[in-house]
């Protein structure tokens, strides 16, 4: 493959979630959706909760979704991005799949799902707490009783060890390819992603910023402000307790 047909001038900005869904499964094809799909189902068991309505927010194009089929939830699934819901949407067919945002999430029911996830950085999208605050308090309220809501963070040592002046090129098919550069700003705790996406009609740049929480600060916000009654905080796809040398975080927050 080659990119000799690519379009090198007229750079347009989109926003993050839009272009990209093109390329989106070729971008995350290192990441093991199987794993992700194995670890929350033994987390689900460890906890003894027997409900099968889950809800996976920021669902993407849908892969974890795909991958947590062979375990027999009654799945569905939301994404603030038409065009990554579209993509799902052709690879889950009859699968619920909602147009819906943090931190409101106005579309989806209350009261509704046995299991709400939001994986891979999703939360770290929330760039003020007040945003945070809001998704916690109001993923409670979709939640049966009892329920589980489980998510993962990253923490600012993983940023600094693997995004740190990372970059990445990768040609996906004749005449389209992408780029990736990111940059962690430690004064403001916020990482920023440079994506540019090249196609036979001009180069598109999405920039994603996302903002990397202590991890006692979310614990504080889930009991305090969304009154979740039990909060485990585990370490890198184990049951280990994490803390802020861990990498990526899960947090099991349940509502009793």
């Amino acid at each position: 493959m080659n990119t000799e047909n690519i379009t090198t001038s007229n750079k347009i900005n989109s926003p993050p979630y839009t272009i990209i869904a093109q390329v989106y499964d070729e971008m995350m094809s290192h990441v093991k959706y199987n794993r992700w799909a194995k670890y929350i189902h033994a987390i689900l068991k460890k906890e003894n909760f027997e409900g099968s309505a889950l809800l996976d927010i920021g669902c993407g194009t849908g892969e974890f979704l795909n991958q947590m089929r062979r375990y027999n939830y009654h799945l569905s699934g939301c994404d603030s991005s038409i065009d990554m819901s579209n993509v799902a949407g052709k690879k889950l067919p009859g699968l619920p799949i909602h147009i819906a945002a943090l931190p409101y999430l106005q579309e989806i029911p209350e009261n509704q799902y046995d299991v709400v996830v939001c994986l891979y950085d999703t939360i770290n999208y929330m760039l003020h707490e007040s945003d945070l605050i809001k998704s916690f308090q109001n993923i409670y309220r979709k939640l049966r009783t009892p329920g589980i809501f489980i998510f993962d963070v990253v923490t600012k040592s993983y940023c600094e060890q693997f995004f740190q002046n990372y970059s990445e090129k990768e040609v996906v098919e004749e005449g389209v390819a992408y780029s990736r550069e990111s940059q962690f700003d430690a004064l403001h705790n916020v990482q920023i992603n440079h994506i540019q996406i090249f196609t036979p009609n001009g180069i598109f740049e999405e920039i994603h910023k996302q903002k990397i929480y202590d991890l006692q600060f979310i614990l504080e916000v889930l009991m305090e402000k969304a009154l979740f009654d039990r909060v485990s905080v585990l370490a890198d796809f184990s049951f280990k307790k994490a803390d802020e040398n861990s990498g990526r975080v899960h947090f099991i927050a349940n509502k009793q």
